[in-house]
């Protein structure tokens, strides 16, 4: 999974968040991240801005409002599952339809 490393030498996924929810729930404990950047020289405000500025971070709900990025998650198991978008993954890596 594409990954930045971020304030206090964290990992934060930047794609994929929706496998990483489906894995967590099948109890898969490790997976392999790519590290894109490391940004953990940053102090977290800064960090933030950067992330929104190379469009690693989408803070927006499901009815598209925009939140600061303080209110995302702070772990996977956090994320709610949006069954359409897993749908949409499990079509997409069996070959259906390529990804936009």
């Amino acid at each position: 999974m594409p990954s930045v490393l971020g304030p206090e030498g964290r990992h934060f996924i930047v794609d994929h968040h929706h496998l990483a929810r489906a894995l967590l729930e099948e109890d898969v404990a490790m997976v392999q991240v790519t590290v894109l950047a490391d940004l953990s020289a940053l102090a977290k405000g800064e960090f933030w801005i950067v992330m929104n500025y190379r469009q690693w971070v989408h803070p927006y709900d499901s009815k598209g409002r925009r939140h600061p990025c303080g209110n995302l998650p702070k772990k996977v198991s956090g994320l709610r599952n949006d069954s359409y978008r897993s749908l949409a993954a499990a079509v997409r890596m069996a070959g259906g339809v390529p990804k936009e």
